[in-house]
């Protein structure tokens, strides 16, 4: 069976994530999260009770993040469901640390979540987070991962200049196919031009 799973962050408002909720597409599972050391044992759960009512189920097409990313110029730091990562890419220490041990103990516990079915060409880590792709020290946290990830080079939501196009992958680079690009569109949301979510 396909379905899809979808974490967000409780720090983005109640109304926005009751619009989430309410807009999502019938194989679309959403579980809101608080911190990123709940994101692991919450998955874990969402696939037993789902392994509960559907014996046949394995794996998620896809699973995705919607978080407030604050990314810090200044500072060179992000933030990822409460934890805060440097991304200074001219500081060689940056991907190292605890923070950085948590933030890949989770992308990795989410990439052993995901479909290994080839033929599911879009499958993968999507996260939306504003403009995070765009962030050098973001791409060089993910590009070593083994598993598939996509973001968002773009404010994500409706509001003006806002999408949920994703622009970036791990792998794949900006060649990107438009199952991909739109996934949020074609898998998670309907009427997602009405969202009036806008993070970061």
């Amino acid at each position: 069976m396909s379905r899809h799973l979808v974490l967000v962050d409780k720090a983005i408002g109640k109304t926005e994530r009751r619009a989430l909720k309410h807009r999502r597409k019938p194989d679309v599972d959403i579980v809101s999260v608080e911190t990123l050391e709940d994101v692991c044992s919450l998955t874990d759960a969402k696939r037993d009770e789902l392994r509960q009512l559907y014996p046949t189920f394995g794996t998620w097409e896809t699973v995705s993040m919607i978080f407030d990313g604050n990314y810090d110029e200044d500072a060179q730091s992000i933030s990822v469901i409460g934890v805060k990562l440097r991304v200074d890419v001219h500081d060689d220490r940056f991907k190292t640390g605890a923070k950085y041990g948590k933030f890949k103990t989770v992308i990795d516990h989410l990439s052993a979540m995901v479909s290994s079915n080839p033929a599911v060409v879009h499958r993968g880590i999507y996260l939306y987070a504003s403009k995070l792709g765009g962030v050098p020290g973001v791409q060089q946290l993910l590009k070593e991962n083994v598993p598939q990830v996509y973001l968002s080079t773009n404010a994500t939501g409706s509001d003006h200049d806002a999408d949920w196009e994703v622009e970036w992958g791990n792998k794949d680079w900006y060649v990107l196919t438009s199952d991909q690009r739109e996934h949020a569109k074609r898998h998670l949301f309907s009427k997602l031009g009405r969202l009036s979510l806008e993070v970061g």
